[in-house]
Formats: structure tokens, sequence, C-alpha cells
């Protein structure tokens, strides 16, 4: 793609969409994007709260790095399909996975539940306020059947908990090497985002290594 050749991290053939998931296939997931298209990728992107601060009430939150379509490369939608030309924070991934968790619909993060005085009355709750539905209950319910498969036939086999239904997506993030301005083959962010109870969500979780 624009004189450059993107490779999986191992040979894998013909994969259906399921296994492109599974496999954390980079191929795969570049021809689901070019079929998306520049539009389509992008409202998704920005309808999940990509490209914007979640408001969830800390100071100095960042809005992550998301550019429009007209100024994206020809390469930019092949690699953003793979997660590179993009950055998120952690708070937006949690909560986009929120959103498939929580049947396609968007909810405000928030820190706090409630506020107590001294003798532990509460004095405030904040109540749950859904942003926006994403994607539809049917795309969720596929979505969670998915990554429920990652999880057990997949690249995160390792979430695996026995008796219990754990769904979620492995991370392998790059980093820019400083020297060359490309990115670097060494260890940058790897990550896991999981949900649980698969079956009935009440839990979405990441965890980070860097380097």
């Amino acid at each position: 793609i624009a004189r450059t050749t993107i490779k999986d991290w191992k040979k894998q053939g013909w994969m259906t969409f399921e296994e492109v998931l599974q496999q954390s296939s980079n191929v795969g997931s570049i021809k689901v994007g070019m079929r998306l298209g520049s539009e389509t990728y992008y409202r998704y992107m920005t309808s999940f709260g990509f490209g914007a601060p979640t408001n969830v009430g800390l100071a100095g939150e960042s809005r992550g790095l998301l550019r429009e379509p007209r100024r994206w490369s020809a390469l930019s939608l092949p690699t953003m399909s793979i997660g590179q030309e993009i950055s998120v924070t952690a708070m937006q991934l949690v909560a986009a996975f929120g959103a498939v968790a929580n049947g396609g619909v968007l909810m405000q993060p928030r820190l706090v539940r409630s506020t107590f005085d001294t003798e532990g009355r509460e004095l405030r709750r904040f109540e749950p306020t859904a942003l926006r539905r994403v994607i539809s209950a049917g795309t969720a319910r596929t979505l969670m059947r998915i990554m429920g498969q990652v999880v057990e036939h997949g690249t995160g086999h390792a979430a695996a908990i026995p008796g219990y239904s754990v769904a979620g997506k492995t991370g392998t993030a790059q980093k820019l090497d400083p020297a060359t301005r490309r990115y670097s083959h060494a260890p940058g962010v790897l990550s896991f985002v999981g949900i649980a109870p698969a079956g009935d969500p009440r839990f979405v979780m990441l965890v980070m290594l860097d380097e």
C-alpha cells in the first residue's frame, strides 16, 4: 500500500473477520478499514470518543491524536486500522470498550459515584449518563462474542479464567524511534482490555505494560 509493505506478526493465510480479531491480524484489519473508507472510519472513531477529551474531571486531560481525513496520506487509513498514526488515552480506550459492553451506548466516564459528609450521609450522587449510541445492540453482541473467542482461542488466552466468562482484546503499540523517526521494532506498549463477565458485563479493565 502506497509503496509500503505491511506484514502480519506471523503468516496467517485466509481468515474470517472473527479470526482476524482473534489473531490480531494486521493484514485483515487493514482490509476491513479500507472497505469502510476514510469518512465512515473517521465517523466511528469520533463517535466512540477518540480525538476528544472525556471530560471526566481530571485537569489537563489529553484529547489524544486523531487528524481529520483531509489531512491523511494514502497510508493513513490502512495504518490507522492497525492503531498507528493515532494516539488515545487509557480513559478513552476504557470508555470505548465500555460502550461495547453496554450494548453499544457510550457512557460519560465518572470518577466519583457519591460524596458524603463527615457523618457518612450522602450529599450528592452522580447518576450514570448516556452520551450517545455508537453501534447497534446487535453489533455490540457480535463484538462481545468475538472478543470472547479472542480470550478462549486467540491472542488473549492468558486472560482466560476457568469457570468465568471473559471477553477482551490484546494490543501491541509500537513507538517512534527518535533516531530514525520511524516505528521501532523494540517492545512498545503492550495492552489488554478485558470485559467480565462476558454474558452480563460489570467490569471493564485496561492493563498496560510500557516497554
